[in-house]
């Protein structure tokens, strides 16, 4: 399996350094004032996203299918196996917690046929 683009590969790369603008990481460089996540379960780090943050339970669930059905194990070794980066890669597309304003605003414009007026 490969990955879709280049942004995927930088997140998966993101998520193995813990250097990703998860909350943790930017209060640890002043950007934020807490580490914590919005959940109130600790810091948003790395693993607190990909493995507990109750949030995201749903959109695990499914990456947590994916990843048994690939016989890999649900650790921090779906970061470092080749096999399981489309389905890490989806889960935090799916999640929205990293999508970029520029990402958001492209998936997100409306699009109208030519042949209609647009909605009020």
């Amino acid at each position: 399996m490969e990955l879709k683009n280049k942004h995927s590969i930088a997140t998966i790369t993101q998520l193995r350094s813990a250097h990703i603008p998860l909350f943790s990481y930017l209060s640890s460089r002043a950007l934020m004032s807490s580490p914590d996540c919005k959940s109130n379960a600790g810091p948003e780090t790395a693993d607190h996203f990909l493995f507990i943050c109750l949030i995201h339970s749903h959109h695990r669930l499914k990456l947590k299918d994916i990843i048994e059905k690939l016989k890999i194990p649900f650790n921090k070794s779906i970061l470092h196996d080749p096999e399981a980066f489309p389905a890490v890669a989806d889960f935090v597309g799916n999640t929205w917690r990293l999508k970029s304003r520029w990402e958001w605003a492209e998936t997100n414009l409306e699009r109208t046929p030519t042949d209609q007026e647009p909605p009020d």
